[in-house]
């Protein structure tokens, strides 16, 4: 799988591509560190997933991929907000 990131965003943040990779690794490895919590299509209509998931760090970290047809593009990533904190308790 190739990944590509939104640098704006993740330096905007302060956060790294370890950090994102730590987050989606988690999930394809099927551990319950790292959840999607919404569904979504973009304005190009492929599919989009917000990931909210523990970093190496044990930071709770959101992170938004888009689904293209020849990559998974991260176009989001940031420490989470209380929502998506909310929504990955269960709250």
């Amino acid at each position: 799988m190739i990944i590509g990131y939104n640098m704006e965003s993740l330096d905007g943040w302060g956060i790294t591509t370890e950090q994102v990779d730590y987050v989606l690794a988690q999930y394809n490895q099927g551990t319950e560190l790292t959840k999607p919590i919404e569904f979504g299509e973009s304005d190009n209509g492929n599919s989009t997933v917000l990931y909210v998931g523990f970093d190496q760090f044990g930071e709770l970290l959101e992170v938004g991929v888009e689904y293209l047809d020849d990559m998974d593009w991260v176009y989001h990533a940031r420490k989470a907000i209380s929502s998506n904190r909310d929504k990955y308790s269960g709250e």
